[in-house]
């Protein structure tokens, strides 16, 4: 995605960002904010952001290195509002930044049972 669409937002007073793993612009929106703190003396608190943990990354200990994952991406410090995207556990890949999602032979995503205790934990 194209940093230059957040830029014209933030041009036109945007502070609210959504973004989420799925959407694929945590790194596009993030250099917008970051450009746009440096060149129009903007801070950090003036914008609020906000991130989803996506629903193949809900078993313990995901949750954390994909936090960490979308801040890296961002290039920020903070996420103002982080939520679980889906009530529904998907499966993961071995890979967990692939966005291909595993299913069975009849093309049927693999769900499973995650409380969702476990993955605030």
């Amino acid at each position: 995605m194209n940093k230059f669409v957040f830029r014209q937002a933030i041009e036109n007073g945007y502070r609210h960002f959504d973004t989420a793993f799925h959407y694929q612009n945590e790194a596009a929106v993030g250099r917008a904010i970051n450009d746009a703190i440096k060149e129009k003396k903007l801070n950090r608190s003036d914008f609020f952001v906000t991130s989803k943990l996506a629903d193949h990354h809900k078993e313990a200990g995901t949750p954390t290195k994909m936090i960490d994952h979308q801040l890296e991406q961002l290039g920020l410090e903070y996420i103002d509002l982080y939520l679980i995207h889906s009530p529904w556990s998907l499966v993961p890949t071995d890979d967990l930044l692939s966005m291909t999602k595993k299913t069975d032979e009849n093309g049927k995503l693999l769900m499973m049972d995650v409380a969702p205790t476990e993955t605030w934990r």
